[in-house]
């Protein structure tokens, strides 16, 4: 730790000794300053000066080749020396910053140092093993080669030759990994926000390895956390570390059972070391491993489904699965399958810190409730989230290695109802409901989601098939969830939506003693809207607002005692305007559309255009930064649309006519 601090002293004062003046505190070429709430970034310039004929110390900042700020300060001098501190601010944005640094005796200015390339913005980690460090020297990073980007930077300790160093976060010198990489890029790309991301992974290494926090000393250089933490210390970020990219577990899942079930712990206790010592965390994102083709414990689900479920355990935890990344050797991704996580998990993150509208179908699915569906307990229903719309493959085809012939995997081989497969004989979607028929009554009380492990055979990983959503997320593996016991089914739906109204009807079921529909809004807790009597199937709503999303819950009370619970999403249309403080056109052609329409806007920026159903499943996104957007729509089912386009200029909503 003394040794790198002091390498850190000598490469500041090396060029400044015959100007007597000596930094304790200067940046760096490359650094990135973290932003405040102001949206800025504090460079901070500190030292000494013994030259007694010196009257300040003063530093312009440049914007680009413009003057952006001039700051200096007096000197006093007591027993033979002065000291300053400076601290100028530059803006959070893609703009590059140069810092000059003089010494001024009376009229005359020296320069003393100057500092290129420095920019403001958002601070990351990333930890973990392997899949975390995503690629490191190895010839599928290579193949990734990002085009060079400038407003992508990281930090090392220890440079070869050179010591302390920014960079810009290519990977080529300094490894920030192929998913981490594209994660800096995709928020440049749309929000013109430099970033800084620390890799602090290590590949094969188990969780109690990151998690050596030595709490009387949590800097301690001997272990992996102190090691991480001083990184950030002297990068000067560890105050302003958003969140924490977590990625690790592969190790326990082929290591022994005692590995497993100590994992919960060493967690935890990684957990809330970052919660000390990154004092401004505000997420931490956690991966589910993959099926992998080893396994010496039967355990192995068990730890996937606590990585599954550490959401709700931990309430600033988002959780993502790896299952269905493409490129995989069974525990490693090739570039295209690091690329792809990077694009799931970038919407999780643009939601967080971004105020990303996009927040549809974003997240891995995951089971909310499991319940047999029919009295005869032949049918059982996974229930996800509502906003989800849910695709469930009975069986998949690929080509054996082996010999060529096709190969049929089966859903029923993979679904394990108390411990037993080929209970099941087919599944269907209805929304964010999955229905199982099985092939006979069951009493089973739990539910497994995909095999403990996959050897390899007529395929070296596990292909399918799958759950997944129609963005193409895949559904986490799950163990052992409980099977709740027989419900009536009752479905909430939408009749018709205008500007300011819902109109709603649900089936009404028998024994029904009393109706409670509820709604809620973006930030808000459900709200009663209404009590209705037993037999009312219908309700309009008069208070909805246009624009605003909202989960209606429909609550029925049976004179049995049971309440049976149903949702709906709902996406309230937008007024045909444009809301926007400069002059911006909007045009789509032809309207309404058979198979194509191209969006013409009067110049180009960077927009979202999203089209959603009168359900408010989003149907179509895409991000441009182009004049105009191809509209291939031939997919989408005869109706009326919404289409939202979503820039800096400002809003644009309007019905679209699908008819082909």
């Amino acid at each position: 730790m003394n040794r790198l601090f002091t390498c850190l002293f000598l490469l500041l004062t090396h060029s400044f000794l015959n100007a007597q003046i000596t930094f304790t505190k200067a940046p760096l070429d490359y650094q990135l300053f973290p932003r405040n709430d102001q949206s800025e970034g504090q460079i901070l310039i500190e030292g000494t000066v013994t030259d007694a004929a010196a009257t300040r110390v003063s530093v312009l900042i440049l914007r680009g080749q413009q003057p952006y700020r001039y700051s200096s300060q007096n000197l006093t001098f007591q027993n033979g020396q002065a000291a300053f501190s400076l601290k100028p601010s530059i803006k959070a944005e893609a703009v590059e910053y140069l810092a000059r640094i003089y010494l001024v005796k009376n009229r005359d200015s020296s320069l003393v140092m100057t500092r290129m390339n420095l920019v403001a913005g958002d601070v990351f980690l990333i930890g973990g093993q392997s899949n975390a460090v995503a690629g490191g020297e190895g010839g599928s990073y290579q193949s990734y080669n990002p085009q060079l980007n400038e407003f992508c930077r990281t930090f090392t300790t220890n440079y070869p030759g050179e010591g302390p160093k920014w960079a810009v976060a290519n990977g080529n010198n300094i490894n920030v990994g192929v998913w981490g990489t594209e994660i800096q890029r995709l928020i440049h790309q749309n929000h013109q926000m430099p970033t800084c991301i620390l890799n602090n992974g290590n590949g094969g290494m188990p969780i109690r390895y990151f998690s050596d926090r030595n709490d009387d000393n949590p800097t301690d250089d001997n272990t992996a956390y102190g090691q991480s933490l001083n990184r950030s210390i002297q990068a000067g970020v560890r105050d302003f570390v958003k969140a924490i990219f977590w990625r690790q577990g592969e190790f326990e899942v082929g290591g022994t059972s005692s590995e497993i079930t100590s994992y919960p712990q060493y967690f935890d206790r990684l957990y809330k070391g970052w919660h000390l010592d990154y004092p401004n965390l505000k997420k931490v994102y956690v991966t589910q491993t993959g099926i992998q083709p080893v396994m010496t414990s039967s355990l192995a689900p068990a730890l996937r489904d606590f990585q599954r479920r550490t959401s709700r355990i931990y309430p600033d935890v988002q959780t993502i699965t790896a299952i269905g990344l493409k490129e995989s050797d069974g525990i490693h991704y090739g570039s295209g399958g690091h690329v792809q996580f990077a694009h799931n998990l970038y919407p999780l993150v643009d939601r967080d810190f971004y105020n990303s509208t996009d927040t549809l179908q974003i997240q891995s699915p995951d089971p909310r409730r499991i319940y047999y569906s029919n009295p005869e307990r032949t049918q059982v229903t996974l229930e996800f989230d509502v906003d989800q719309q849910m695709v469930f493959q009975n069986q998949v085809n690929v080509i054996s290695k082996l010999n060529g012939w096709v190969v049929t995997y089966h859903m029923r081989e993979f679904m394990y109802f108390d411990g037993v497969n080929n209970q099941l004989d087919s599944g269907w979607v209805e929304g964010y409901k999955v229905h199982l028929k099985l092939k006979q009554p069951s009493s089973a009380q739990k539910l497994t989601y995909l095999p403990d492990y996959f050897p390899v055979g007529h395929t070296d990983v596990y292909p399918g098939p799958y759950m997944l959503n129609q963005r193409n997320l895949y559904a986490f593996s799950f163990y052992e969830v409980p099977i709740e016991s027989y419900r009536p089914s009752q479905t909430l739906q939408l009749v018709q939506v205008g500007l300011y109204q819902t109109q709603l009807k649900w089936n009404t079921l028998a024994n029904t003693r009393q109706l409670v529909l509820e709604r809620q809004g973006d930030q808000e807790a459900f709200k009663t809207i209404a009590t209705l009597a037993s037999g009312v199937s219908n309700y309009t709503d008069d208070s909805a607002l246009p624009g605003q999303r909202y989960i209606y819950r429909l609550r029925t009370s049976l004179t049995t005692g049971e309440e049976i619970e149903c949702r709906l999403l709902v996406i309230m249309p937008l007024p045909t305007m444009t809301k926007s403080l400069q002059s911006w056109e909007v045009i789509v052609s032809p309207n309404p559309v058979q198979q194509e329409a191209l969006l013409k806007f009067n110049r180009a920026m960077v927009s979202e255009v999203t089209i959603y159903d009168l359900n408010g499943r989003q149907c179509w996104h895409q991000t441009s930064s182009e004049s105009q957007v191809r509209l291939s729509l031939g997919n989408l089912p005869d109706g009326v649309y919404v289409l939202r386009v979503q820039s800096s200029a400002g809003m644009h909503t309007q019905r679209l006519l699908v008819h082909h």
